[in-house]
């Protein structure tokens, strides 16, 4: 390789669902239970992501790139860890001395996407400790949460069955040839159905649960 970012090969289209399908009843269970409990099982779960992430993003920018591959899941499995006991400076460390550290092994050798790949850094630690951060929140965190979670599996769903049918202009040929611009727009509005019905029923919820703790003479 030369420094081009990398080009992988569409799967058999057939294969797709099958596989989502499958991920998706292995991954669930694990994710909705360390949203539900937060803390540390949370942080656990943010870590995995981003040393995935991290690693992936690498991949993409520089397929040949040993330490940027080892540099980058380092810091996004560190900051959500580091997140917990010594909050939101501790992460702001880890993307600055990670940065540093990329750019001085990058300083090394010829890449060509190396903006890009070091703008990785922030955008995917800095997104994974945001994570952790919501979900610590004492009053709504939970909610909220769940809210981002939606969001996020309404869009990749929406997103793959609207592409599938609909098909049309490709949207990142080189980094992903299976996404077109009709699936964006239809994971896009599929995300906004799915945060307004939940909102919906969560605001709907917490006015009940109000209406409960009135008429028991608690104070709301």
């Amino acid at each position: 390789m030369t420094g081009d970012m990398a080009q992988p090969s569409a799967p058999p289209e057939g294969n797709g669902l099958r596989l989502r399908v499958a991920s998706a009843a292995v991954i669930l269970p694990v994710a909705v239970g360390a949203v539900w409990l937060g803390s540390w099982w949370f942080a656990l779960l943010l870590a995995a992501i981003g040393g995935a992430m991290g690693w992936e993003w690498a991949r993409l920018c520089c397929p040949d790139c040993i330490e940027a591959m080892t540099v980058m899941p380092a810091a996004a499995v560190a900051a959500p860890l580091l997140l917990l006991p010594y909050g939101f400076t501790a992460v702001l460390w880890v993307v600055a001395i990670g940065g540093a550290v990329l750019v001085a092994l990058l300083l090394r050798r010829q890449v060509a996407h190396r903006v890009v790949l070091v703008a990785g850094l922030p955008y995917v630690v800095l997104g994974l400790a945001s994570a952790g951060w919501l979900r610590n929140e004492t009053v709504g965190g939970l909610s909220a949460t769940i809210w981002v979670v939606a969001a996020v599996v309404a869009t990749d769903v929406g997103a793959y069955f609207t592409g599938r049918t609909l098909k049309g202009p490709k949207l990142a040929p080189h980094i992903s040839p299976n996404k077109t611009w009709s699936g964006l727009v239809g994971g896009m509005l599929c995300a906004a159905a799915a945060g307004a019905v939940f909102a919906r029923f969560a605001g709907a919820a917490r006015r009940d649960r109000r209406v409960v703790r009135s008429r028991s003479g608690r104070r709301v």
